[in-house]
């Protein structure tokens, strides 16, 4: 599986849990912000903020959050947009988790870094 094949199943999978019908990742200084109170990408009420490459995608709870969200952060680099120092210095912050930083391999990529002894085993997705 390619990079781009992968990274595109990472892409929908983010966009399934923003649950938002028209979410999609933006293009680089034009993160895609989106209003949606049921998405998964953050606790409820919170701001939530997936990229992938320099594609980025926002959710926020309600559409006025939404629009604060696109004018502040518009315009920043991907490494930026999940920079806790950045969030709170641009909007009214009062806590932040993360960031988390992921890693998404294909299949036949996968394995131990070497052998360890300790038994592993293979979940499946969610």
């Amino acid at each position: 599986m390619s990079i781009d094949a992968t990274a595109g199943r990472a892409r929908a999978l983010w966009q399934e849990l923003a649950a938002a019908p028209d979410a999609a990742f933006g293009s680089p200084g034009r993160p895609g912000v989106f209003a949606s109170p049921a998405s998964s990408l953050a606790p409820p009420s919170w701001v939530g903020v997936v990229t992938i490459g320099e594609a980025a995608l926002i959710t926020a709870p309600t559409a006025p959050a939404a629009d604060s969200v696109r004018s502040a952060l518009t315009g920043l680099p991907a490494d930026r947009l999940t920079d806790p120092a950045t969030a709170t210095a641009l909007l009214p912050v009062s806590d932040t988790l993360g960031p988390a930083v992921l890693a998404y391999l294909a299949p036949e990529e996968l394995r131990p870094p070497g052998p360890t002894g300790t038994p592993t085993e293979r979940l499946t997705p969610r």
